[in-house]
């Protein structure tokens, strides 16, 4: 997204053999690129008058809003947001995940990723002062789940 004139066959193809994994899996790497960039979301998320990809994070919170019994008063969140972008209502936040979604584990998966996005979606909102709607993008497959709006 950062880049729309990248060459993703050279990119892709670099990045496997940096990461020391088997040429053979070039065709499934852009096979799922292409889906995320065909996807609905992507195509929004290029329309939007703006958007960050990869933002890294770091925010003192008190350990209370996290969750977290025991230890200091407060400590660091720190991360990076894959996507977020501006659309008329606020900002749309999205984490990629690349889990495989079979029958029955779906529900799972967003119950498990979803205090992650939803800290991310709070504490950008307060850094931004718009509303922020956030989600979760399954990659293979290119499922979108939106978590609930407070």
């Amino acid at each position: 997204m950062r880049d729309p004139t990248l060459d993703l066959e050279l990119h892709a193809a670099n990045l496997l053999a940096a990461e020391e994994r088997p040429a053979a899996e070039l065709p499934e790497v852009l096979r799922v690129i292409e889906g995320v960039r065909s996807s609905e979301l992507w195509k929004r998320a290029l329309a939007a008058p703006r958007r960050l990809v990869e933002v890294p994070f770091a925010v003192q919170v008190p350990r209370a809003e996290l969750g977290i019994e025991d230890g200091p008063d407060s400590v660091v969140l720190q991360g990076a947001i894959d996507l977020v972008f501006e659309d008329a209502d606020g900002w749309v936040l999205v984490d990629y995940k690349s889990d495989t979604v079979a029958d029955g584990n779906l529900d799972g998966l967003v119950a498990f990723y979803t205090p992650q996005v939803e800290a991310y979606r709070r504490y950008w909102e307060r850094l931004t002062g718009r509303a922020t709607r956030a989600g979760l993008f399954f990659v293979e497959g290119a499922r979108e789940v939106w978590l609930p709006t407070s």
